[in-house]
């Protein structure tokens, strides 16, 4: 079962930071999640949220340029430097949330993930998901399909991403039936941890992949 950080290690250090994604990998992590937006310059972003509070105003990123928003908050990194640490040079695996459904967000990631290996494009966006031509993807979802084949048809998945809450036995077998993989999200529990592994999933996601390492042993 791998172990993806998500948004790094965010319960150690602040996430979808280099530093954050740089311990998750040097504590065990298979993987790590990050979270993507479009700049106004056409740069792609690694940060959860399109606004951000800063000296009491809001502030929507999509509005901003990488330079701009880089002197608003330093430590926000670029998905072309999440890249050269996580796949070139720890070798390890980058799934890559995609915040932003439109289509010039989309078409930026596109050129951008050009000559990229081991790399997978989630989102909750399914209409978003079929203009990726990245050929690794995967669907977020927070509720329980009736027909796992039916909600994914048509957007050619090699996974499918739902919330812990939504999985059971079902589920996942019907996922391996249609040869998709699994990730599931949040498991910060041993308890939760535990349930995952009994339920044979591929991955899972924490915001404590240094302590879900050590509970799987």
């Amino acid at each position: 079962m791998m172990i993806v950080g998500h948004r790094g290690a965010r319960y150690v250090v602040k996430e979808n930071t280099i530093q954050a994604f740089r311990y998750a990998l040097e504590h065990g992590a298979d993987a790590v999640e990050c979270d993507v937006w479009r700049l106004r310059d056409g740069t792609l972003a690694v940060i959860h949220d399109r606004e951000v509070t800063v000296g009491g105003r809001r502030i929507d990123i999509k509005s901003l340029t990488f330079g701009q928003l880089r002197r608003l908050l330093p430590y926000v990194p670029t998905l072309e430097e999440v890249l050269a640490l996580v796949v070139e040079k720890y070798k390890r695996k980058l799934f890559v949330e995609l915040k932003d459904p439109t289509k010039f967000a989309v078409e930026a990631l596109n050129k951008k993930l050009e000559g990229w290996e081991n790399v997978t494009v989630i989102s909750f966006y399914a209409n978003a998901l079929k203009d990726v031509t990245y050929p690794s993807k995967g669907l977020l979802f927070v509720l329980r399909p009736l027909s796992l084949k039916n909600l994914i048809e048509g957007l050619d998945l090699e996974w499918i991403a739902p919330r812990r809450d939504m999985l059971d036995k079902e589920l996942v077998k019907e996922a391996h039936d249609l040869n998709l993989k699994v990730l599931s999200w949040l498991h910060n529990r041993p308890k939760e941890v535990r349930e995952a592994k009994e339920l044979n999933v591929d991955a899972i996601a924490t915001d404590r992949p240094d302590l879900v390492v050590k509970w799987l042993k």
